[in-house]
C-alpha cells in the first residue's frame, strides 16, 4: 500500500519557491493524492468526506480506497486529515477574499461646517446617504446634533452596523473625514471613521454585512436622506472619494497627507449646500443634479463669522 501526496502546502500567498500560483477551480482539479494506482482530486477528497463519510449527508457505499486510508491504525489517515485541513482553510480564504472584493470600501471627504442658527441643526444631520433600489442595503455619513460624525452601513440580510465619534469636533476650519467598512480575518464586519488622521470611532459585530461598495449601484443624496424631505442643515464639500477595497497603508498614508494638505488651504473651494437644497444622483449615473441654492465658496468665505457676530463700533 503506497500513499503519495501531491502540491502542499495550500497558502493564501506563495511562501516556497516551489509554489505556483493557481485560481480556486484549479486547484479542485489538480490531482493530489496517488493510492493503489488510483489518482484523486482535491474536489474527490472533499466528496469522500462530505458525500460518503458523514459531513453533508450519509452515504451507505464507500469507496474501497477510502475505507483503506480512514481505516484503525492506518498511516495515511493524518495526512489525509491535514489534506483536508488545508483544503477547509484555502477555501475558507477564498471566499473571505471574495467578499472583501465586494463588500471592503473606504470613503475620504474634506468638508466644512459652517456656524449656523441651531434651529437648523436637527438631531440627524446626513451629509450622504445611499439606498440600493429595492434592497436593504444602505450607506449613509452624517452628523448629530452636536456636529459629531457618525457612518452608518446597512447590509443585504437587513442588518445594520453603526460607528459614532466619540469625541466633539471643531469645525472651525476644513476637516479629513474618512469613513471604512471591511470585513476581517474572522468574516466580521468592522466599521471605522477618523477625523484628521486620528480614529475616533471603531463598531464591530460577527457577521459580515453584504454590502456593494460601488456606489454607482445606488440611488445617492447629498445634505438629504433617500426616505425625507431636504434638511435645513447646511455644510460644503470639497472633495469626495470612494474606493471599493482598503488601501494599503503606503495608499492610506498618502491620502492623509494630500487631504490635509488641501484642506489648509483656506482658499480652497467647496460646494456649499444651503439650507433647504440637496444634490442627487439615481442609479447607474455619478451625474450630481442640484436643487435649490448650491453654489461654490472658498473656506475662507463660509467659515468668516456672520455679520451678527461682528461687533460694531461702541459709542463712548
Amino acid at each position: 500500500m503506497i500513499l503519495h501526496v501531491s502540491g502542499f502546502p495550500i497558502t493564501a500567498f506563495r511562501q516556497y519557491n516551489t509554489q505556483v500560483e493557481t485560481s480556486f477551480i484549479d486547484m479542485l482539479s489538480r490531482e493530489i493524492i496517488s493510492f493503489n494506482g488510483n489518482l484523486y482530486t482535491s474536489s474527490t477528497v472533499i466528496e469522500w468526506y462530505a458525500n460518503k463519510a458523514g459531513g453533508a449527508h450519509y452515504a451507505p457505499r464507500i469507496p474501497e480506497d477510502f475505507v483503506a486510508l480512514l481505516s484503525e491504525g492506518s498511516i495515511a489517515a493524518r495526512p489525509l486529515a491535514k489534506v483536508l485541513m488545508q483544503l477547509g482553510e484555502a477555501t475558507l480564504e477564498s471566499g473571505r477574499q471574495l467578499i472583501k472584493q465586494v463588500v471592503d470600501l473606504e470613503i475620504y471627504a474634506i468638508l466644512v461646517v459652517p456656524t449656523q442658527p441651531d434651529c437648523n441643526v436637527s438631531d440627524v444631520n446626513y451629509l450622504f446617504d445611499a439606498q440600493y433600489e429595492r434592497s436593504p442595503m444602505r450607506l449613509s455619513l452624517l452628523l448629530n446634533n452636536r456636529l459629531m460624525p457618525s457612518f452608518y452601513a446597512r447590509g443585504l440580510q437587513g442588518v445594520g452596523l453603526q460607528v459614532d465619534a466619540d469625541r466633539l469636533v471643531d469645525w472651525s476650519e476644513p476637516r479629513h473625514i474618512r469613513a471604512s467598512l471591511r470585513i476581517d480575518d474572522d468574516l466580521s464586519t468592522v466599521l471605522e471613521i477618523a477625523v484628521d488622521g486620528q480614529r475616533i470611532g471603531r463598531s464591530r459585530i460577527e457577521e459580515p454585512l453584504f454590502v456593494l461598495s460601488d456606489l454607482f449601484h445606488y440611488e445617492l443624496y447629498h445634505n438629504r436622506s433617500v426616505d425625507s424631505q431636504a434638511q435645513q442643515f447646511s455644510f460644503g464639500v470639497a472633495e469626495i472619494v470612494m474606493y471599493g477595497r482598503e488601501l494599503g497603508p503606503a495608499s492610506a498614508a498618502h491620502m492623509l497627507m494630500y487631504s490635509l494638505e488641501k484642506r489648509a488651504n483656506q482658499d480652497l473651494q467647496f460646494v456649499l449646500y444651503s439650507p433647504g437644497s440637496y444634490g442627487h444622483s439615481c442609479k447607474g449615473t455619478k451625474d450630481l443634479r442640484m436643487s435649490g441654492d448650491v453654489r461654490q465658496e472658498s473656506a475662507r468665505t463660509i467659515l468668516r463669522p456672520p455679520e451678527s457676530a461682528i461687533g460694531g463700533p461702541t459709542v463712548g
